[in-house]
């Protein structure tokens, strides 16, 4: 192009061109924090589960985990020696408390049931020869597509060919009841194993132990927390994690986390607030707990900065803080 040749562009044409260029510009702008927006204030972000949990999440349980059973060990707790330890199993096509979210396509899968004793820090299968003595009356019941009895006749049982249509939120539930030979002292050796094991492709399989326990009127009152992630995968490989409160009774929880290496998400932190008497100090909340009202809590961290070779045991030891007091 010759010098000054621009200068011959009639200037109606300059104008609209400075124009098209800074609504791009603007446009541009306002695509990036609006996706920045919706990353940061979406559920999914809130939930924080790595890309590759995003089917598995839409087939869950409200006890029931991803992992090894003896990574998720569940206590069932009775109130006197007459009255069986119970509670009751659901399987979800949704993931938990995001309703919203359900599958679109059927799920089919299969329950499982075992009686399993702990070994040497595992859970493993009993056969009959097992429940002789104290162990021999020992029974479970689990009720709920009919009834599936397990004792010293009949040490496993199945359920199959269930499925939960897909298309909206819906769940299975089973009652699970001990009955009162569980319920000694010592407390036998002796539990529940559980597995969801799904047949339609794309799903993880879910499992669990339930272990039941006395506690008697006026005992203690107990809360514990604990991260409820796969441990199959390493927590450098998450963007963020599940934190699980149980608990029977009341008491006050102080929750306090490592700000270096996460952070409490607005959703949860929005859900806790609305407890009355709540209150929140830089990377610490309060709040009082009765099981009476609400027995489980389900809240979600954000990652900060998880180095690669960080390990679950560094988690549970550093990363969040538990205290329950009465």
């Amino acid at each position: 192009m010759k010098k000054g040749s621009e200068n011959r562009m009639p200037k109606k044409y300059r104008i609209p061109i400075i124009i098209t260029v800074s609504v791009a510009c603007i446009f541009s702008i306002l695509a990036t924090v609006f996706t920045y927006a919706i990353f940061t204030n979406s559920l999914h972000a809130q939930r924080t589960i790595a890309a590759y949990d995003t089917a598995g999440d839409k087939f869950s349980s409200n006890y029931l985990l991803k992992g090894s059973s003896g990574e998720n060990v569940r206590t069932v707790y009775t109130t006197g020696t007459s009255t069986p330890a119970s509670t009751v199993l659901t399987v979800c096509n949704y993931p938990q408390g995001r309703q919203t979210m359900s599958a679109q396509e059927d799920i089919s899968y299969t329950l499982t049931f075992r009686l399993v004793k702990e070994e040497a820090g595992n859970y493993v299968a009993v056969d009959s020869s097992y429940l002789t003595g104290s162990l021999a009356d020992c029974a479970v019941a689990v009720t709920g597509d009919g009834t599936l009895a397990l004792d010293r006749f009949n040490v496993s049982g199945r359920i199959s060919d269930k499925t939960i249509t897909g298309g909206a939120a819906r769940s299975h539930s089973y009652s699970i009841s001990f009955n009162s030979s569980f319920i000694n002292d010592p407390m036998p050796n002796l539990y529940l194993e559980a597995v969801a094991e799904p047949t339609t492709p794309g799903y993880p399989t879910l499992r669990g132990i339930f272990k039941p326990e006395l506690r008697a009127a006026g005992a203690a009152d107990s809360w514990t927390g604990s991260f409820s992630d796969d441990r199959s995968h390493t927590p450098s490989e998450y963007d963020g994690y599940n934190y699980v409160i149980t608990g029977v009774g009341s008491g006050i929880v102080t929750l306090t986390w490592d700000a270096t290496k996460l952070d409490l998400s607005d959703v949860s932190l929005h859900e806790l607030a609305q407890i009355a008497n709540f209150s929140q100090t830089s990377n610490s909340v309060t709040f009082p707990v009765d099981a009476e009202v609400t027995s489980r809590y389900e809240l979600q961290f954000y990652k900060v900065g998880i180095p690669a070779a960080t390990t679950w045991a560094q988690m549970d030891s550093g990363a969040v803080t538990f205290v329950f007091t009465e």
